[in-house]
């Protein structure tokens, strides 16, 4: 397993030119939530979000000139492994922030010190479902979605974002542990396409199928992006406890779903 993480120069760098590709996923979540802070007139989040969105663009322009996409065909698991953390860490920044600022204003936030604000970002981008947040139902809506979109991203893996469309030795390392054939002549490019089409699909039966089953639209649709990506974070503080047996059910069988391999699916 540690073969996967030495922290060597070169593993970095190809981490680095890895993690590109994953920050334009991230940028879109930070923007959609920023357009959301602005509408509710949330003008600290709204700031927060603005800074992280110029962060990632900033950083991904930097990188993409200084580690073109041949320096990506050579990519491996380990160097995907350390792109995804990086990624993770740099997801955090809008939480810090929106604390930050929140705790300046007097007001109280989960995320006003860095290690919980990275803790949310990195549990959030890997899908692990763990938060430091006991009140989730008391934030504001636009940081909810953020965290959402976030597991979202998780769920879909960064494998799945970034990996498949490369080729070479992670490509075969997807190959292998998916299923995929590997005489299987389609494009990495449109393969990975379809993955996201397929998942965006099922993300959106599953918000469908939530409010069908008598949840709250807004819950629908973050419990959706989470539900999906089998990453856990809930609006409710008591979670799905006090929902109603169909929405329990509807819950289980979209986990089960998003627990498929995507691959497979598209």
């Amino acid at each position: 397993m540690l073969r996967y993480v030495q922290p060597t120069a070169y593993a970095f760098t190809k981490a680095a030119a890895t993690v590109a590709p994953l920050l334009i996923a991230v940028q879109l979540v930070m923007s959609v939530c920023f357009a959301l802070a602005l509408l509710r007139g949330s003008v600290l989040n709204a700031a927060a979000f603005a800074v992280g969105i110029i962060a990632t663009g900033s950083l991904r322009a930097m990188l993409r000139r200084r580690f073109p996409y041949s320096t990506m065909r050579s990519v491996s698991t380990r160097h995907v492994l350390l792109a995804w953390g990086m990624g993770s860490l740099l997801a955090s920044l809008p939480l810090y922030i929106s604390g930050s600022l929140a705790t300046r204003s007097g007001s109280t936030s989960p995320y006003e010190t860095l290690s919980a604000a990275t803790f949310e970002g990195v549990s959030a981008l890997t899908s692990c479902g763990l938060t430091v947040s006991t009140r989730p139902d008391t934030l504001d809506p636009s940081i909810q979605l953020y965290r959402s979109g976030l597991e979202w991203i998780g769920g879909l893996g960064m494998v799945m974002i970034v990996g498949m469309a490369m080729r070479g030795q992670l490509r075969r390392d997807i190959q292998d542990q998916s299923g995929w054939s590997a005489t299987h002549h389609d494009p990495a490019p449109i393969t990975a396409r379809r993955v996201v089409l397929v998942y965006t699909i099922l993300t959106a039966a599953a918000a469908l199928a939530f409010a069908a089953a008598g949840m709250p639209p807004w819950q629908a649709l973050n419990h959706a992006l989470t539900g999906i990506s089998t990453g856990g974070f809930v609006i409710p503080a008591e979670g799905f406890g006090n929902y109603s047996s169909a929405v329990k059910i509807t819950a289980m069988v979209a986990m089960t779903v998003g627990a498929l391999s995507v691959v497979l699916l598209a």
